[in-house]
């Protein structure tokens, strides 16, 4: 069950949350490297808790809010024709989703282990006025950080072998965890669900993880922690000269 913290939630007659105007009290949203305790005590607009596999939104709902990870990780996927899912995109602390082109979702988003969510209504990013000039240039990053992101995981799919795509993989958790040579990556996804991001199957994934490990270029501890051994090393697998 998801929960909100520091912010009332109603709900309407039919079950679902009503679409509010805009943020009360003003929008958060795009405040840089916003803190769970800020979340939580200072953002106007509501910080929601979600358990592990919780849904936040379905593909085809109304696109009614956007979303910005606090703390925790967040799975964007969907299920293909064939039954099976490709997981489109983790989202990690610092990063949004959500924020559509279209009036609905494209895709599911499910929480991958307990997140903190901050919630924001589709209305205080479509009305941002000329004059909010650094909103908008946020939101046109948070834009282009999106497409990028697609693009990057449509090249992933269709050019790299399996070390290059476990190691590209590497790199962002590394890159997001600000690690310069060697340290620890917290890994919150479990290997299925790396497994349907990278378009590998689940034997394939744990097969090049241990080939990486052998090679000393990580080390894996358990599974929900990766340590970068080598840096250099993981970069130069994702480049194909390992």
């Amino acid at each position: 069950m998801s929960k909100l913290s520091g912010a009332s939630h109603s709900r309407s007659a039919n079950g679902l949350s009503p679409v509010p105007a805009a943020c009360e009290g003003g929008c958060r949203f795009f405040v840089d490297d916003l803190s769970k305790e800020a979340a939580i005590h200072h953002a106007a607009g509501p910080a929601i808790t979600y358990g592990k596999n919780e849904v936040v939104y379905r593909q085809g709902e109304k696109a009614a809010h956007c979303y910005k990870v606090v703390e925790g990780a967040v799975r964007v996927s969907r299920v293909l024709m064939d039954g099976h899912r490709q997981v489109l995109n983790f989202v990690l602390p610092g990063e949004t989703f959500g924020l559509e082109l279209s009036d609905s979702y494209t895709a599911d988003a499910e929480v991958v282990r307990n997140a903190l969510l901050l919630r924001c209504s589709r209305a205080c990013i479509m009305h941002l006025t000329d004059a909010e000039t650094e909103k908008r240039r946020k939101m046109m990053a948070m834009l282009s950080d999106g497409m990028s992101a697609a693009q990057e995981h449509v090249v992933l799919l269709g050019q790299q072998s399996a070390r290059e795509r476990v190691a590209m993989f590497l790199l962002r958790l590394a890159h997001h965890a600000r690690i310069e040579d060697r340290g620890m990556i917290e890994v919150p996804m479990g290997r299925q669900d790396m497994a349907d991001y990278l378009g590998l199957t689940l034997e394939t994934t744990c097969r090049t993880l241990t080939d990486l490990k052998t090679r000393g270029v990580i080390s894996i501890p358990n599974r929900r922690q990766i340590e970068v051994r080598s840096l250099t090393g993981v970069q130069a697998a994702a480049e194909g000269d390992l």
